[in-house]
């Protein structure tokens, strides 16, 4: 795992949001199994 082990992940801190996008991080791939997280942007 990329993360560090018990450590709360504040994906939207740690990532600046671009308005109309999503953005997307890679927290773990292994023997091909992959965890992402994803922050989706609102649109209105």
């Amino acid at each position: 795992m990329k993360e560090q082990a018990g450590k709360i992940i504040d994906f939207v801190r740690e990532n600046r949001t671009v308005p109309g996008c999503t953005i997307s991080k890679q927290i773990y791939h292994e023997n091909g199994t992959g965890i992402s997280i994803f922050c989706l942007e609102k649109v209105f």
